[in-house]
């Protein structure tokens, strides 16, 4: 069994030697940070959403929208921009805290979940907030 071990050893040892470093080819996003991508399929296109991690971020994130990336080919990528952002909700923290959401269609509309900072006295920590829409990329309709 030893000697099995050590062939084994030997054997990972030198095919590693043989390896080429791999690079991603293909990264959706390039110009901005990002966090929590959150994809949907409708209509044979991919919609990417995800936080937006402002640079000017030191000691940790700072998130204050959410954003848009389609794609029918899952290679080429187009930014729709800033879709939502903590404003559309009046008792969350208005400065911090895009975190993590998910769009899902149902009869006939988007619905668009996300975690926020509560402000609500009593109310305090991570809370969920929903806004719907009719478009995917386009300007919210209203508040849940």
């Amino acid at each position: 069994m030893n000697k099995v071990s050590s062939m084994l050893a030997v054997f990972m040892m030198i095919s590693t030697m043989f390896t080429t470093i791999s690079y991603a080819d293909n990264p959706v996003v390039q110009t901005i940070y990002t966090a929590d991508p959150a994809p949907l399929v409708y209509n044979n296109t991919v919609y990417l959403y995800t936080g937006h991690d402002l640079d000017i971020a030191t000691t940790s994130y700072k998130m204050v929208d959410w954003r848009c990336y389609s794609s029918t080919d899952m290679v080429n990528w187009t930014d729709h921009g800033s879709v939502l952002d903590v404003t559309a909700f009046k008792w969350a923290n208005q400065t911090q805290d895009a975190n993590a959401s998910q769009v899902i269609y149902r009869n006939g509309k988007f619905y668009y979940y996300v975690s926020v900072s509560s402000t609500i006295p009593g109310h305090g920590g991570i809370a969920l907030g929903v806004a719907v829409k009719m478009r995917l990329v386009h300007h919210l309709l209203r508040m849940i």
